[in-house]
């Protein structure tokens, strides 16, 4: 229950504080100011920290797949870790990049491979992209990994 907004000298009360942890993980901190009508202290700052658990645990955040000559296929592998009692269900996973494909594939329990595979046919240049992971989480319903790499033209 939360407290009034002014609350007697000498008197005590509550405060409910909400932090949205939608995109947040690992350490937290995050700073709270509340008004007093204490001259020596006009402001107090509280401090609220946590340590947040993904619901779900990417192996790396990004992919790199490097300098590449053109026909070469280059293949890198993410796993995907559901936290222990949830109930996280994968519903798609796609590849912005069209020079990239993508798939998942069970591995252990409820673990998953992510397999993302820079295509032979890739013609030469830059690229760079983003894999969706859908999932049925109401707090991270889309989870992104950026991707980028060079194939190069074949040396004449």
């Amino acid at each position: 229950m939360l407290s009034a907004k002014q609350i007697p000298s000498g008197k005590n009360g509550q405060i409910e504080i909400t932090i949205d942890t939608g995109n947040l993980s690992g350490a937290v901190e995050k700073l709270v100011h509340v008004k007093t009508n204490d001259p020596q202290n006009p402001i107090v700052g509280l401090s609220i920290k946590a340590v947040v658990e993904p619901e779900i645990g990417i192996s790396e955040s990004t992919i790199f797949f490097g300098r590449t000559p053109e026909g070469k296929q280059i293949t890198k592998v993410i796993e995907i870790t559901p936290s222990p009692g949830k109930s996280l269900k994968i519903l798609s996973v796609r590849s912005e990049d069209p020079k990239v494909a993508v798939k998942l594939e069970p591995a252990n329990g409820t673990q998953y491979n992510l397999i993302a595979v820079q295509k032979a046919d890739a013609k030469s240049g830059y690229h760079f992209g983003k894999i969706i992971i859908k999932t049925n989480s109401r707090y991270s319903p889309e989870v992104t990994i950026y991707e980028s790499g060079e194939v190069t033209a074949p040396v004449r």
